[in-house]
Parts: C-alpha cells; structure tokens; sequence
C-alpha cells in the first residue's frame, strides 16, 4: 500500500478544523482564585499563588463564558458580593471554593441596606456552589429588605440555567415574619416580560433566617392573565430549611415545577404561614418531603406542613410525610384553584 505525504498547508488546515472545534465544542474561559488572607487585588488572579483579595475585586470584573471563580476555603469577607457577566449553554460560568476546611464565608453585615450578601442580576448561565453566606447585624429588629442570595431579572429576558447548590445560609435579619427578606431569592421584575428557563436550588442548608427561606416571584405570570410568562423547569431539591421567619419554601409564578425530598422545618418562628405552598403556578409537583414543627396555638390557622394554594392548577401533593404541624395538608379554595390531587401522604 502506498501513502501519500501531506502536504503542510494540508497539514495546517486539518489543525485549524481540529482546533475550530476544540474552541466551539470545549471548555473556554479562565480560572481565578481569590483568598481573603493572602491575596492581592494587584495581583492577576489566575493561581493560588496569584489569588485576588477582595470580594470588591470580584464584583468589579465582568466574567466571561468557561470562566470560573473559586474562593478559598476559610476565607471570610465582611462586605458584599455582585457578579457580572454572563456564560453560555456550553460553558456556565462557576463560582466555587477550592482547597480543604470550611467553606468560604460572605458576611453581608445586615442593616438598612435593601441589598442582598450576594446578588446576581439580568446574567444568565451561572452556577454558585459551596458559599456559606450570613446577612445580618445583629440586631433583633427588622434591618430592611435583605436575602442571603438574590437572582434577579428586570431587563425583559429569559434567563437561563441558574444553579444554586450546597450552600449554607443562615442569619440573616433579625426575628422578623416578613416575606420581603430571607435565605435564597429569584425573582422577575420590571415592566417588560421576564422569566428563568432551567433554575435548580438544591441541596443547601438554610437557617435562622427572618422572613422566607426559599422563594420565587414574577410580576409577569399572575393565573388571571390571558397571557403569562411563568418561570420553566424550576427544580427545588434536597434542601434543608429551617427555621425560618415565615414561611419555608414559597413557589410562586413556575409551571411544572418539582419540588422533592426537602426537610422543612419550623417554618413561620415570627409570624404565621405554611411550610410549603405554591402561588400563581400550574402543575407543581410536591414530592417526598418532610415537614414538622410549624406549631402554634390551635387558633393560628396557616400553620400546616402543606398548602396547595389560590390562583393555581393542577397542583399534586404527594409521598410526602407531615408531623408536629398544626395540621397536615390543605387547599386554598378561592378564586383559581382547580385539579388537586392531595394523595399517598
């Protein structure tokens, strides 16, 4: 058999296709490193050797798709932290911790701020793992609108894959019952249409937080419009929340949301609410969770583990287990409301 030699140019354009598609197809982007005890924010951030300082560096600089921020373990920052920048199907962008020990502290510092520890605006493809967040002075009264982490849209956007897994968030606020501050937020805002397509909080640890533990929320999904835009493939999975102000989770505004294997528990410490219900959704799925300790006196009527609420359809309630609540399951019977299946509980 004889073979014929390769000519160069064909030999530089065989690597140029290969590494078109190593570009288009493979892991982009860069990987910064940040430590809040030996860094420098003059410093280029692109090894442990080389990390940044301060969470400020971070929020100053807009990533890019592949990009990666990893925070070190046992580090703490008093200060705040919002992030810029959006990835892409292919190459989220990643905020992580790296190295061994506790994971990496964001203290917000509470107060009358009205802003969240850590904030994620009108960007879209981003994953948050492994942050343990506090937001609080230390104050027993109510310090202002505050959450531990807030995803929010107000451009009039999709937003798509937002991730939030394994972090603890606790402390935030004082003993206060309100539904305007608590652990993890995602909302849609503004006065154009907004919605999230692919939005996963799981397996987070969530405590001693005033107001809501887990919430979502749009101005653009109400059930009495002709037409919504509600949030798609929300999965709210594994977490363990409580105790919390008012209520323990809250899905508002997401149709055929899964809502599975959480332990919820003393929900509503400083004002009273359910566990767990869902508001202006159709098709939520409540599965394999546990709820206990929403107790009060017998007078208090939103105190169950489960509550298929108003202004929704086709809401199923199911291989769930309720214990130490006031009561067990309800259904919110007025104005939309249709289709609820309460079953194998």
């Amino acid at each position: 058999m004889k073979f014929q030699r390769m000519s160069s140019k064909g030999i530089i354009l065989i690597l140029a296709v290969l590494l078109l598609s190593f570009v288009t197809t493979g892991i982009l982007g860069s990987t910064y490193y940040v430590d809040s005890n030996s860094g420098d924010d003059n410093n280029d951030g692109l090894t442990p050797g080389t990390a940044w300082k301060t969470l400020s560096k971070v929020s100053s600089f807009t990533f890019q798709p592949g990009d990666r921020i990893l925070l070190k373990a046992g580090s703490v920052w008093n200060d705040r932290l919002v992030l810029h920048g959006s990835g892409s199907a292919e190459n989220p962008i990643i905020l992580d911790m790296y190295g061994s020990g506790n994971k990496p502290i964001i203290n917000g510092g509470g107060g009358a701020t009205n802003e969240p520890a850590v904030l994620l605006e009108n960007e879209e493809y981003w994953e948050i793992n492994n942050l343990e967040v506090t937001h609080t002075d230390g104050s027993t009264g109510y310090q202002g609108d505050l959450w531990g982490i807030r995803i929010n849209v107000n451009n009039g956007t999709e937003i798509n894959h937002i991730y939030i897994r394994n972090c603890y968030i606790h402390d935030v606020n004082g003993n206060v019952g309100t539904k305007k501050t608590g652990g993890i937020y995602v909302t849609a805002e503004g006065s154009s249409p907004a919605w999230y397509n692919d939005l996963r909080i799981e397996n987070n640890r969530i405590a001693n937080v005033g107001g809501l533990g887990i919430a979502t929320q749009s101005s653009h999904a109400s059930m009495k419009s002709s037409t919504r835009y509600p949030f798609l493939n929300v999965v709210i999975r594994g977490n363990v929340v409580g105790p919390t102000g008012r209520n323990n989770v809250i899905v508002r505004a997401s149709d055929n949301a899964i809502v599975e294997h959480n332990t919820l528990m003393e929900s509503s410490r400083y004002d009273t609410g359910h566990s767990i219900f869902c508001f202006n959704s159709d098709n939520v799925i409540i599965q394999y969770n546990e709820a206990y300790g929403n107790s009060g006196p017998s007078s208090e009527v939103d105190r169950g583990g489960f509550d298929a609420d108003y202004n929704c359809k086709n809401t199923k309630i199911q291989y769930n287990y309720s214990h130490d609540n006031n009561w067990a399951f309800g259904i919110m019977k007025r104005a939309i409301n249709e289709n609820v299946v309460i079953r194998y509980n």
